[in-house]
């Protein structure tokens, strides 16, 4: 096929993930809400279950954020995003971009289209959209 948007969602999940799994240099630094929200993703999948948690024990997932300082910035974040809606994982992960000049946020959430850094720049995706 010709056009990759013919393809069954799955398909295009799966590649997706091989573009990008060659690309992405460990450690992957992200927050404890999307730890949780990739659990909840994963669901009864026991497998990639057992995958994500040897991924954080190897260091190859970090966890960098801290919330107790980050909290009120977050909390600003949910505000002025409430019509996207923003959801916790998505300002903890904004927030986190703040501070990192050149990070690139790994999502399938279009919503990372909308959002910005706070001096209005693009927030730059490792995306299916890219």
């Amino acid at each position: 096929m010709s056009d990759r948007r013919k393809l069954p969602p799955v398909c295009m999940a799966i590649l997706f993930l091989i573009r990008f799994v060659f690309i992405l240099r460990p450690p992957l630094l992200t927050c404890e809400s999307v730890l949780t929200e990739a659990w909840h993703v994963l669901g009864h999948a026991e497998v990639s279950r057992r995958a994500l948690v040897e991924m954080c024990r190897a260091g190859v997932v970090k966890v960098v954020f801290d919330l107790n300082t980050e909290l009120p910035k977050v909390l600003k974040l949910l505000e002025k995003y409430a019509d996207t809606p923003m959801d916790f994982a998505d300002a903890c992960l904004v927030q986190m971009v703040e501070s990192l000049d050149e990070a690139r946020v790994w999502t399938v959430d279009s919503d990372f289209m909308i959002y910005r850094r706070s001096n209005r720049r693009v927030i730059k995706t490792f995306a299916p959209w890219d």
